[in-house]
């Protein structure tokens, strides 16, 4: 169930126009840094026949969130204009 909300988070806040490109950025580099420790983490106990299997989801479900940020961030950056226009009242 975390896992499920963990995914539906991220795709929470790179679909919503007021999120900067930055932060995007910043949420695919920190998801793609999660994957990878935790793909580390998994294989070193796999080797060791020491996987708990507990770790298994949410590895999955990171590795899942790093392959998935950059297309939503290049998405949700594409439906932004390139110039930002203002109201002036």
């Amino acid at each position: 169930m975390l896992c499920v909300i963990w995914i539906f988070a991220g795709f929470l806040h790179a679909t919503d126009r007021n999120t900067t490109v930055s932060a995007l950025k910043t949420d695919a580099f920190v998801s793609l840094l999660i994957a990878i420790g935790l793909s580390a983490t998994a294989g070193f106990l796999a080797g060791r026949n020491n996987l708990v299997w507990a770790l298994v989801l949410p590895t999955l479900t990171a590795i899942v969130d790093a392959l998935v940020a950059g297309n939503r961030a290049i998405n949700n950056a594409a439906q932004k204009p390139i110039v930002q226009h203002k109201n002036i009242s």
